[in-house]
């Protein structure tokens, strides 16, 4: 959140862990800290009214992508960025019985969802999102065991037509 409170004019904190929305106001970053699901979150926002949308640990705590990824899409301005990360379906941690090949995400041991990067792309596509840039990542979770993921840098299609419209033109 530092990093990002450079970059913005008003910065809006949404967690629905109690702990996390009192963390977040210590910190003393945030214009407004909502306790919220970030699905509730987004349904408030108006269209295109926001140029960031950072979900940072948010995408675990969801399964399926097709509705946060609408969501994004209608509250992002042209143009706008939406990065996010995501635990891999080849993480150690997801549940036995849960199915992998050909799954978009499955339930790990922990009650996080995790993610194949492929569906991640998808979802984001189908709703006008492009991917510009994923990141492997990894982490250690909570039970001391070490868990993979993705960071998706995407970006609202028009801006990108736009830049690809002008670079067409410059000959570049």
């Amino acid at each position: 959140a530092p990093v990002l409170r450079g970059m913005a004019d008003r910065l809006v904190g949404v967690d629905a862990s109690k702990a996390a929305i009192h963390a977040a106001q210590r910190t003393g970053l945030y214009n407004e800290i909502r306790h919220d699901s970030l699905l509730a979150a987004l349904d408030t926002l108006h269209n295109a009214s926001i140029d960031v949308l950072f979900a940072s640990d948010s995408i675990p705590y969801v399964g399926d992508l097709h509705a946060l990824m609408h969501g994004a899409k209608r509250a992002l301005r042209p143009g706008g960025v939406f990065v996010l990360n995501t635990d891999d379906l080849t993480s150690p941690l997801v549940h036995p019985s849960a199915p992998r090949s050909g799954a978009e995400f499955a339930l790990q041991v922990t009650g996080r969802w995790a993610h194949d990067p492929s569906s991640v792309k998808q979802a984001a596509k189908q709703w006008g999102l492009v991917v510009l840039r994923t990141q492997p990542v990894s982490a250690e979770s909570r039970l001391g065991i070490a868990r993979s993921g993705q960071v998706f840098l995407h970006q609202d299609d028009a801006r990108v037509a736009r830049q690809r419209q002008r670079s067409l033109v410059r000959g570049t």
